[in-house]
């Protein structure tokens, strides 16, 4: 087995999972508390009925596996980066809202093993979407081979099978998916932090830090709509079981920080951060009864981040020319 591959894919599909929460209920709150998650609540409404928004997104994943496997201990650190900026335009009717995004990936890694180190490091690979009029056009790179003829070619996947779930991968990275999420998170919350307000280029803005019940979530959503329908096609795992062990650990804290504008009360940013600890058994996760009762140590630090640009305002979202 390519031991690399597998945990690899097993941290995407860790990181695939942490934008995927939904409701539950809260524990005793203040008074306070309940006027901060009022706040957020309007100005994730404001967010999600928004004409058009333009915004910067960021999803990054730091992770640490051990595992020992004859006498031998891995390890394993890994930091997986999406990073850049998005547009949507909402279009009542429409299957997708009229959109454009454009993902830079970086992955670093160091695996030590017999007392000696070897590190990787990808080439900064890009993917960029473009949806107009229900229209699908992707172009970039994957695993270094262009997805047209060269990495700047679009190309056109209406109608392909693929094509949603390539639409829905991405747009878990973008936001779209959390402007539904983020209003259900706060369903889940038990604590409350607010920060003293602070200007950010004459902008006075406030930021609170929702602490979240994981296990909560787990129990309101349950494990197949947390996994997500594509997950278990994709991966060599036992999704479930690895889900299951993540969202009940003790050691998984779960975090909604958010940003609101002091004078207008809109959103500025949103972050989702799930930080775990968590011991995996590597048959079962791995469906292979020979590794059965082999452990897997994986701590990971998941942060989620949306920062709106602009709101309600123009965007030119333009079908690409295939002919360039």
């Amino acid at each position: 087995m390519n031991w690399s591959r597998w945990i690899s894919e097993a941290v995407l599909a860790i990181l695939l999972l942490g934008s995927a929460v939904t409701t539950g209920a809260q524990g005793a709150l203040s008074a306070d508390d309940e006027a901060a998650i009022a706040a957020a609540q309007a100005a994730f409404e404001g967010f999600g009925t928004a004409q058009t928004y333009e915004a910067d997104v960021k999803f990054r994943n730091i992770s640490e596996i051990r595992m020992t496997l004859d006498g031998v201990t891995y390890v394993i650190q890994q930091q997986d980066t999406f990073k850049g900026p998005c547009a949507f335009r909402r279009v009542p009717g429409n299957t997708y809202d009229d959109q454009f995004l454009s993902l830079e990936n970086e992955t670093e890694q160091k695996v030590i093993a017999l007392g000696e180190t070897t590190s990787a490091e990808n080439e900064p690979a890009m993917i960029e979407l473009i949806v107009v009029d229900d229209e699908i056009y992707v172009r970039g790179e994957a695993d270094g081979v262009p997805l047209g003829r060269t990495a700047d070619d679009w190309l056109p996947i209406t109608g392909l099978s693929s094509s949603r779930i390539v639409v829905d991968f991405l747009l878990r990275l973008s936001g779209e998916y959390g402007q539904h999420n983020y209003l259900r998170l706060l369903g889940l919350v038990t604590a409350v932090e607010a920060s003293e307000p602070v200007g950010e280029g004459g902008d006075l803005q406030v930021e609170y830090r929702f602490t979240l019940d994981p296990e909560q979530a787990l129990a309101v959503l349950g494990v197949n709509a947390l996994a997500g329908a594509y997950l278990d096609n994709w991966m060599t795992v036992d999704v479930p079981t690895m889900v299951d062990t993540i969202y009940t650990d003790p050691n998984t804290r779960m975090y909604l920080e958010v940003t609101l504008g002091v004078d207008d009360h809109a959103l500025r940013k949103a972050s989702i951060r799930t930080i775990s600890d968590i011991v995996l058994d590597v048959g079962k996760a791995g469906g292979s009864t020979a590794l059965a009762g082999t452990e897997m140590r994986i701590a990971q630090d998941i942060r989620h981040t949306l920062t709106v640009r602009t709101l309600n305002e123009r965007v030119e979202i333009e079908a690409p020319d295939l002919f360039e």
